[in-house]
């Protein structure tokens, strides 16, 4: 019995310590990354709404799941943008962002955008023996800078900046967040008459800090890599392989492996993906990732296929 009791609490502890890199994937963004990138939405072709589900399962419990939607529109001179996230595993969490981006034309018929996002988020606390933590609510922001020209695109962002909460005891630690800046990267190359590639690079250097957050005061952080390349084959399907790691400072380092498929039809597409989670330094598998996503652009784009950002 106490050797069970014990397994159970090892469990629990190994997978809450790997829960945040859990919880998203670059799959999430191959299609829209709103989310990843407040200036992404000066990108007129992007203009749209898009919902993802993203899912790690294990017997008959969820270890972690979240909805992502992200909803945005190009104006005149910029774009707004609005991502709401809801997130679950040990812990709940309903994040609603707002941003704003403008946007500049570049002589050399580039766009280089500039957003800022401001990041409301709600914590629903355990009540379990874990934890005496109550509800309580947080506040941080966030910019990005991304161009776009022709078939490729670039964009930096730093996310989670000077979070701030509000009901939580000082005394008591919360849960651990994220402060990660991004570089993510792509291009969209022929390779026949009816087939694209469309390699992706996303790399991330992550701080980690328990709230409430005293500013820059880590208890970790890591680098983390992803690579995809995807296939667009006659405008219509696209298919793609994904291959990536984290390194941390003071914990094991991940591995991952996905699969993606996507459909497209005019302005709508449909995106069911897989990723494979494992620890670099022992055999332990972590519980696979499945993602459903579905989108819908307003208007066309010019490209023989739709332009498709992460």
């Amino acid at each position: 019995m106490n050797r069970t009791y014990c397994t159970l609490i090892f469990l629990t502890i190994t997978i809450n310590c790997f829960a945040q890199q859990l919880r998203t994937s670059l799959l999430q963004y191959q299609m829209n990354a709103l989310a990843l990138n407040p200036a992404y939405s000066s990108y007129v072709e992007a203009s749209g709404f898009e919902a993802t589900y993203l899912g790690n399962f294990i017997s008959q419990g969820a270890i972690s799941r979240s909805v992502l939607v992200n909803m945005q529109g190009a104006t005149e001179k910029g774009g707004l943008g609005l991502t709401f996230n809801f997130y679950r595993n040990f812990q709940g969490e309903v994040n609603l962002r707002p941003s704003f981006s403008r946007r500049l034309m570049l002589e050399n018929g580039g766009m280089m955008a500039f957003g800022l996002v401001i990041g409301l988020n709600y914590f629903d606390a355990p009540n379990d023996f874990f934890t005496d933590i109550t509800d309580f609510v947080s506040a941080d922001g966030g910019f990005g800078v991304y161009y776009s020209r022709d078939r490729f695109f670039a964009g930096i962002s730093v996310l989670s900046l000077l979070e701030k909460t509000a009901g939580l005891d000082p005394s008591a630690p919360g849960p651990e967040r994220e402060n990660p800046y991004n570089f993510h990267a792509g291009g969209l190359f022929d390779l026949t008459n009816d087939i694209m590639l469309k390699p992706v690079i996303l790399a991330r250097y992550i701080n980690t800090y328990v709230l409430p957050d005293v500013s820059f005061q880590n208890v970790d952080s890591a680098f983390s890599l992803d690579l995809q390349l995807n296939a667009i084959i006659e405008g219509s399907y696209m298919v793609g392989i994904l291959y990536g790691f984290t390194d941390s400072d003071i914990r094991n380092g991940l591995q991952r492996f996905g699969i993606s498929a996507t459909y497209m039809l005019d302005q709508f597409r449909l995106t069911y993906a897989f990723q494979n989670n494992n620890e670099t330094n022992n055999s332990v598998s972590l519980p696979v990732t499945h993602l459903i996503s579905a989108g819908y652009d307003i208007g066309g784009s010019e490209l023989e296929t739709p332009r498709r950002f992460f």
